[in-house]
């Protein structure tokens, strides 16, 4: 954990806990890695995946270009992240379930907001990534899962995120944001 006395909270903050001025934040990390082998597909949890610059996750639909929205696909598209908080937050007041990879995001995230990552540089394992867009819900996720579901995951899709070295990641990774962009590709 991190601790700040700061009445600022650090760049990463999401569910905090306060008391009396002082601030525990959990450090960002990896909870869960997802991919679904074609469009339509369930997805499928993995502990470990190896992420291909410019393609995305191996094993993955949209590393293959053979995802719903693969006629668009380009690098900057080629990883999705969200937020388990957002998740916790839309069950609870939407009772929409997205579980167990119903989000079809493939990664899930912990203790940051990925939106505050747009634009720069972070990384999971080895795998070093430019979050490049929000990652806003679908008409098609709400045909799979059902009326409600466009509604709840509005402004809380997650983001897109190009994949810049290639490398791996797992499970439990930390994610860390990469400051000084000027030096990077």
């Amino acid at each position: 954990c991190i601790v700040s006395r700061s009445s600022n909270p650090p760049p990463f903050a999401i569910g905090n806990v306060r008391t009396q001025n002082i601030q525990v934040v959990s450090a960002p990390q990896l909870d869960r890695i997802w991919v679904a082998p074609a469009a339509g597909d369930p997805m499928l949890s993995l502990e470990q995946a190896e992420v291909e610059k410019d393609h995305g996750i191996m094993g993955d639909r949209y590393h293959k270009g053979e995802g719903t929205f693969s006629r668009w696909q380009r690098p900057n598209r080629a990883v999705s992240l969200i937020e388990s908080e957002a998740l916790q937050a839309i069950k609870q007041e939407s009772d929409v379930d997205l579980s167990q990879g119903r989000h079809r995001r493939n990664l899930v995230t912990s203790g940051l907001i990925p939106t505050d990552l747009i634009g720069g540089h972070f990384r999971i394992g080895t795998v070093l990534s430019r979050a490049s867009a929000t990652c806003p819900p679908c008409r098609y996720l709400e045909r799979l899962l059902g009326p409600g579901t466009f509604e709840a995951l509005r402004n809380r899709g997650g983001i897109r995120a190009e994949g810049i070295e290639s490398g791996t990641l797992q499970s439990g990774d930390a994610i860390i944001s990469v400051g000084d962009r000027s030096k990077l590709p």
